[in-house]
């Protein structure tokens, strides 16, 4: 399919030039007409530093930056002494192509790009329409409809040097999407009839205050991609609205792009406003990320999750990465000494104990040294809901971020999972467990995103820390155990020295013939040490 482009605009990144040819002698009853040849130069125009490109509709898709003029454009041509709109069209394509058409003989005549059978002139100043539904087009280009350009020149000179009237608003949308609706905060004229002073900077003015960009034809949708909005050239002082709407029913917009701060649309300028997404963006502070497609409602408010793809301390999904106990935000063991561990439950954890500010190596994970207590479950200091548990009672129920693990040690907007997210993990993916994830002998879960099968996390059987022994994996001759026990950021109400964690296990027996699988959260004693997985929130 022969790509269109549109070399009549400004900033294309080469010059064109066009021809209009009638006969030498074309009577008409408005005059006589002769055979014209013009010249068209592009505007390359100014660039801001806020502005991301220069404005083109295409650029030819083998030839970097080269334009070229597609078989069935046309202009309008405006004589200076009739004032007649007459249509100019080619049958050509390329950078320089003849224009077809009929126009009476003039010393001065003024050109607007694209035709418009409505367009008038009256005392240099065009009336067009820069409309105010424009249909999306995919790739680098944008409705050839809403490409208002105009230009002059004289019979001597037959130069016309175009001007791009407007300036351009790009978005990239992360979904399908009925229609953008792009409107002021201030009401702002921004499309509909316009009048433009055909000038070295062409001036303008308008009637809507709002467009809508659309699907073409009768598509129900326009993919996810990257799209441009045709706007009349001007400041925003309180910002615009870009509108998103799924369906072509809705009565009010999904969600919103709001710049509420003073912006201004250049002519000839392509204002680039990023992403359009019914969820914000957020801070992963250089993680990877997976979207497994997982939504919640928490606190009255919808998320949407972002799993990491790796345990706090790993350095790769099958590590298991650090382990903590519930509300402590370091391990009790030097990780940079390293560690290791033996292959059955109850192993000695072999590691290299801290031994200030508390006796580590001699208790290891305890009630003794936990943080959040006293020596006991009984003189709990924080996160306690009843006085017999502790003479501290502050009815926490939820980690903060100065005691969860994830935040204190990756930073950004990441923070450890609740009760109810670990839950939606297990209802919203599909989940299988894995022998040797990616040849690596490491065992665990794979959970992947039900409509994207390249989208998964695996979250190894890491196993967990009582006192100063590693347990939750055996492998013996006739029975084999592999567990995972991943802290969520939820307290246990009903019993205040728990905490709840994500637990899955895989249980092989002699003579059963299938493994028992568990997959499900559960709580236990906070002084455990257990393997954390981040997870960012991303609040619609």
């Amino acid at each position: 399919m022969q790509t269109k482009m549109y070399a009549l605009l400004v900033a294309l990144l080469a010059s064109a030039a066009f021809v209009g040819c009638t006969s030498d002698e074309d009577a008409t009853g408005s005059g006589t007409l002769k055979q014209l040849s013009f010249s068209a130069v592009a505007d390359a125009g100014r660039r801001p530093s806020y502005v991301s490109g220069r404005m083109k509709t295409q650029l030819h898709p083998n030839e970097g930056n080269s334009v070229t003029f597609c078989s069935g454009d046309a202009i309008s041509v405006f004589d200076g002494t009739t004032s007649q709109n007459k249509r100019f069209a080619t049958k050509e394509s390329g950078a320089s192509v003849t224009f077809y058409g009929a126009a009476p003989e003039s010393e001065t005549y003024t050109a607007l790009y694209p035709y418009q059978e409505g367009a008038s002139i009256s005392g240099g100043v065009i009336s067009a329409e820069l409309p105010a539904t424009q249909y999306a087009q995919s790739g680098t280009t944008f409705d050839p409809q809403a490409v208002l350009s105009v230009a002059s020149t004289t019979n001597t000179e037959m130069t016309f040097g175009f001007k791009n009237v407007c300036g351009l608003v790009k978005v990239t949308t992360t979904e399908p999407l009925a229609k953008i609706v792009f409107k002021g905060n201030n009401g702002e004229k921004v499309a509909g009839n316009v009048s433009i002073t055909v000038a070295a900077a062409p001036t303008v003015t308008g009637g809507a205050e709002s467009i809508e960009l659309k699907p073409i034809s009768a598509a129900t949708s326009f993919a996810a991609g990257t799209y441009y909005i045709s706007v009349l050239p001007q400041a925003f002082e309180d910002g615009f609205t870009l509108e998103a709407y799924k369906t072509s029913s809705s009565a009010t917009a999904d969600y919103a792009l709001n710049i509420d701060t003073p912006v201004e649309v250049e002519r000839s300028q392509i204002l680039n406003v990023g992403k359009m997404s019914e969820f914000p963006t957020v801070d992963a502070n250089g993680h990877e990320y997976v979207d497994l497609g997982i939504e919640i409602e928490e606190g009255g408010k919808t998320y949407k999750l972002l799993w990491a793809t790796m345990n706090v301390g790993a350095s790769a999904p099958e590590k298991f990465g650090d382990y903590f106990a519930w509300g402590e935000t370091e391990p009790y063991y030097d990780t940079e000494a390293g560690w290791s561990i033996g292959g059955s439950m109850g192993t000695v954890f072999n590691c290299t104990w801290k031994t200030t500010p508390k006796d580590y190596k001699r208790y290891g994970y305890n009630w003794v040294i936990y943080k959040w207590c006293e020596g006991t479950d009984k003189t709990l200091t924080k996160y306690n809901n009843n006085a017999t548990y502790g003479t501290v009672v502050d009815n926490k129920t939820q980690l903060e971020l100065d005691d969860d693990a994830v935040r204190q040690n990756w930073g950004g907007d990441w923070v450890m999972p609740t009760k109810a997210e670990f839950q939606a993990l297990i209802n919203n993916t599909t989940s299988v467990w894995s022998d040797n994830y990616n040849n690596t002998g490491v065992k665990g879960y794979v959970f992947t995103n039900k409509s994207d099968a390249s989208k998964s996390i695996f979250l190894p059987a890491a196993g967990c820390i009582y006192k100063s022994a590693f347990t939750g994996i055996l492998h013996s001759t006739d029975e084999t155990r592999d567990n995972g026990y991943y802290w969520s950021s939820s307290l246990r109400t009903e019993y205040s020295p728990n905490a709840y964690f994500f637990r899955f296990e895989l249980w092989r027996k002699a003579g059963y013939s299938l493994p028992s699988v568990v997959l499900a959260p559960e709580y236990s004693d906070r002084y455990y040490g257990r393997t954390v997985r981040p997870v960012l929130r991303v609040a619609k």
